[in-house]
């Protein structure tokens, strides 16, 4: 808002008047400027580090997976040998039930 002046001005006195409110004006701007350049360096900063932390992160998960995965494995290939001599271990007593039948026991 425009203050009215009280007393008369003359030109000159109007333009330094003006020049002094638009020097003003440009310094409040300028250190608004400042402020907002601080804080984008500041959050580029955060993410450029939240980047980072993920990477690091997604590399660790990975390692843990792998990690499970092959206990998996190994689990599932001893599952697989107990079936397998489950299995021989049954068809051995199906031949010999069999056997038995034959003979008529």
């Amino acid at each position: 808002m425009i203050r009215r002046s009280r007393t008369s001005m003359t030109i000159l006195q109007l333009k330094r008047s003006v020049d002094g409110r638009f020097g003003r004006l440009g310094r409040s701007m300028d250190a608004r400027f400042e402020r907002f350049e601080r804080l984008e360096r500041s959050m580029r900063s955060e993410i450029t580090g939240s980047a980072q932390e993920n990477g690091r992160l997604a590399e660790e998960t990975r390692r843990h997976f792998d990690v499970v995965a092959e206990s998996l494995r190994d689990e599932i290939r001893l599952i697989a040998e107990a079936v397998g001599s489950h299995t021989e271990r049954l068809d051995q007593h199906e031949m010999r039930l069999n056997h038995l039948e034959r003979c008529g026991l």
